[in-house]
């Protein structure tokens, strides 16, 4: 039996996944090392001590990248006899100047790995056999199959367009979304939520513009990339950019990379949504957890908020054999949808749109009390104000009230609010509250029928079969709000307890982690997307109780209630800037686009004569 051999990866983890998959039975030894084991030195010491022990009667290949070269690890490589074949792997690892390897033979790796794709992948595992290992058995190797370094892919065969005009000429829409993916995905077909996601997209009547780069590296930058794939004759060709290239914006120009992000999108001028896509979690594993997003929390939530992208969807996860991903097709669906509304917002006219503002209250506090809460916000003044912003915008609006306190004293005239205990239900209808009576038999019925039935039992023990009890008038569901025009202003319906008793036996706290929205909480979104049919929901004013409704706390499933309640609507939240930790919630639950307010500033001190304060 022939002595086994041993190829060592440091930060080579595609290349040591294929040819662990292709070589296992190869009598080769494929070893990989993380960026952490590198750093400890401990380690380090017990790796070269490894290696020293196999130069005894052997001499292993050992590949690195750039990644693994901080000064411990370069003083690692530098350290290694010469009878080893030490292969760096890129231009910055050629430079450290401590490969072993015959310069031809690094030469022609390197050309294999540059190009990458698991066809050269696997030859370059070949040439090292052959050449190096001294593996016999290998006689025809294939030479490195180049490929390009950008350009528009179609998710169906192999062709590669130069231009939006010739890939559109096949795929003719009104409406494009682009798609940016990494070149290493593409080349090694690992793009299953990507597919899936611009299938879902096309059956809206979208199309997709699927665009691979290497983030600058031997391939187009990022702001020319859109230059070249996503515009024709000056004119920017989509709606909105899916970007899956976290690192693809470089720094420059004394400006970090979220700041270089921020020039780059706000030039675009369109939406940039960034869905993740799980290199760790399994769909068994992101089912069972309740903080799925952790290990990939830099490049699927960090990054992209620091940068301004949106919609952080979960859309695949780690699938089987090889490392490749798997589709979440429900995710994948439900991010297409509001995709879709969110371009209606870009190409719908003005006057046609219809618009949701949402303000909150303490429902556990006093219903009437803290209607219109908004920490150091002023949101009847506010939502007056976003009221006449939109009548001179061309929206549609009607006649509103001038002014924040006249808003309230009509939605308190009207008594255009949701409870269940101080305010009789035939009170509201009776005084002009009511915008919509909601029938269980033949419309609620279907939309809760829709809920998986596992969150169909869990609440009805807890709030009784639809209707239940609270917010209902003749077996109908009472929808509260007033109506400017195609625009609703509405208190957040209640989150809490039923009837007049406050003993805990019917009450159900604002925040309470497992307990379900009553039904008239559905019944209330379900009225803003599907019958209003809203455009977008403004929330005024920071902590809501929808954000806070049980659920995952990121990467999101479709048992998870805020995006079940909130549906596709669009989100957009006036949120208060020094709540930081809150707003990230609201980003992360609801997919809000946050719109920041500065918190109030605190009053000067008080200076008394003579007194503690006096200069």
């Amino acid at each position: 039996m022939r002595e086994k051999n041993y190829i060592f990866c440091f930060g080579c983890e595609t290349e040591y996944k294929i040819w662990h998959t292709e070589f296992e039975n190869e009598n080769i030894e494929i070893i990989s090392f993380t960026q952490q084991e590198m750093e400890n030195k401990q380690r380090l010491r017990e790796i070269t001590e490894d290696i020293l022990r196999l130069l005894e009667h052997m001499r292993p290949v050992i590949l690195f990248t750039h990644a693994f070269m901080d000064l411990n690890i370069e003083k690692f490589y530098l350290s290694l006899p010469p009878q080893a074949h030490i292969v760096p792997v890129g231009t910055e690892a050629i430079l450290l100047g401590c490969g072993t390897a015959d310069p031809v033979h690094v030469e022609e790796i390197n050309k294999y790995l540059l190009y990458s794709g698991t066809d050269n992948i696997i030859s370059a595992g070949n040439y090292m056999r052959r050449n190096l290992l001294g593996d016999d058995s290998i006689v025809d190797i294939t030479p490195p199959r180049t490929k390009p370094f950008d350009g528009i892919f179609s998710f169906d065969s192999d062709e590669v367009y130069c231009s939006f005009s010739e890939f559109s000429e096949k795929r003719r829409y009104d409406t494009y979304v682009g798609m940016l993916v990494n070149r290493q995905n593409w080349v090694r077909e690992d793009l299953a939520g990507e597919k899936e996601l611009a299938k879902c997209i096309e059956r809206h009547g979208i199309g997709v513009i699927p665009v691979f780069s290497n983030a600058g590296a031997n391939s187009l930058s990022f702001d020319e990339v859109m230059d070249a794939y996503f515009t024709t004759d000056g004119n920017l060709k989509i709606e909105a950019l899916i970007n899956f290239q976290m690192f693809g914006i470089k720094a420059k120009e004394g400006n970090t990379v979220a700041e270089q992000s921020v020039i780059e999108f706000e030039r675009l001028g369109i939406p940039v949504i960034s869905p993740i896509r799980s290199f760790y979690l399994t769909k068994e594993q992101w089912l069972e957890m309740m903080v799925p997003i952790s290990s990939d929390m830099p490049s699927s939530l960090i990054t992209p908020e620091m940068g301004g992208m949106i919609e952080p969807v979960i859309i695949s996860v780690r699938g089987a054999p090889g490392g490749k991903s798997e589709a979440l097709p429900e995710r994948a669906e439900y991010l297409a949808r509001r995709i879709s509304k969110i371009l209606g917002l870009r190409t719908k006219p003005n006057s046609e749109k219809k618009i949701v503002f949402m303000l909150h209250n303490s429902v556990c506090a006093g219903v009437e009390a803290t209607i219109g809460k908004a920490y150091g916000l002023d949101a009847f003044e506010s939502a007056v104000k976003i009221l006449d912003k939109l009548g001179s915008e061309g929206y549609y609006i009607g006649e509103f009230p001038e002014t924040g306190e006249m808003l309230k004293s009509l939605i308190m005239e009207k008594k255009a609010f949701s409870d269940f205990r101080w305010t009789a239900v035939e009170d509201i209808v009776s005084s002009g509250g009511c915008l919509y009576q909601m029938p269980v038999a033949g419309e609620y019925e279907l939309f809760y029928n829709e809920l998986p039935e596992e969150l169909r039992d869990y609440t009805e023990k807890t709030w009784g079969v639809p209707p239940g009890e609270g917010m209902v008038l003749d077996g109908n569901l009472i929808i509260t709000g007033v109506r400017f025009g195609n625009v609703l202003v509405m208190i957040q319906p209640k989150r809490g307890c039923y009837g007049a008793k406050c003993t805990g036996e019917v009450c159900k706290i604002l925040h309470d982690p497992a307990c379900p929205p009553p039904h008239q909480y559905l019944a209330t979104y379900r009225y803003i997307e599907r019958v209003f049919g809203a455009d977008a929901c403004i929330d005024i004013g920071t902590d809501g109780s929808l954000e806070y409704l049980p659920g995952k706390s990121n990467g999101l499933s479709e048992l998870c209630w805020p995006g079940i309640v909130l549906g596709s609507t669009p989100s957009l939240y006036a949120y208060n800037a020094g709540v930081i930790n809150e707003g990230l919630v609201v980003k992360r639950r609801m997919n809000s686009v946050i719109v920041d307010y500065l918190p109030p500033q605190a009053p000067a001190p008080m200076r008394i004569p003579g007194g503690l304060f006096e200069e």
